[in-house]
């Protein structure tokens, strides 16, 4: 998603590149998600990453495939719809918009593509905190503030959830590590789908049932 890079061109040069790098980086998303999505399958991507317990592992198979195209046609089709809608807005809140809207793009994506829990948790943030900063476009209209602060409030609901999510799942973690002997893998690290990683996947199945 280079198009967020499209902001830094002046005026309406930036929102119309921003506009046709969307396009073109949603048409190839698509086309690869309707491939995964005919031919079943799934491609994996791994990357290094030095958080505790993350790890940036993505794979679009099948399921992530049926979210991601109407994802990315919708990005599509308001990157385009953007290209009137904003033309007139001032040269800062283009560059805001531009960047936001790609941000919140990237981030949905990675959502429904995520296959680590911490991962997906910051993609989720990533996602909310975009839709913030795009809502807050008209934040001098006092109903806009008020949404926005709202939606903020909501953000710090959430965000509390997901610790006691994270909290829950290192503590599970140093349990069937120190129970097992192993380290439990897929969605929550690096594994093989062992029986160390079934039985932590039934315990979550239990913390979620609680």
């Amino acid at each position: 998603e280079a198009g967020g890079l499209a902001g830094l061109l002046p005026g309406k040069r930036g929102l119309r590149a921003s506009a046709v790098l969307a396009v073109i980086g949603t048409a190839l998303g698509t086309l690869s998600a309707a491939t995964t999505l005919a031919a079943g399958g799934r491609l994996d991507f791994h990357g290094t990453w030095s958080i505790p317990h993350g790890e940036i592992h993505l794979a679009l198979d099948p399921l992530s495939s049926a979210f991601l195209l109407p994802i990315l046609a919708l990005s599509a089709l308001a990157s385009i719809y953007a290209t009137g809608y904003l033309r007139d807005r001032p040269e800062g809140q283009l560059r805001q918009a531009i960047f936001f809207f790609h941000v919140l793009t990237i981030s949905m994506c990675v959502v429904v593509t995520a296959k680590n829990a911490i991962l997906f948790l910051l993609a989720w943030e990533t996602m909310a905190i975009s839709s913030f900063f795009l809502v807050m476009l008209d934040g001098h209209r006092s109903d806009v503030r008020r949404a926005g602060f709202d939606e903020l409030g909501g953000l710090r609901n959430v965000l509390s959830e997901h610790q006691l999510v994270f909290d829950a799942i290192i503590e599970l973690r140093m349990f069937h590590r120190r129970d097992c002997g192993t380290p439990v893998g897929g969605m929550f690290g690096i594994g093989d789908g062992n029986l160390p990683d079934r039985r932590f996947t039934q315990d979550l199945q239990a913390l979620g049932e609680v």
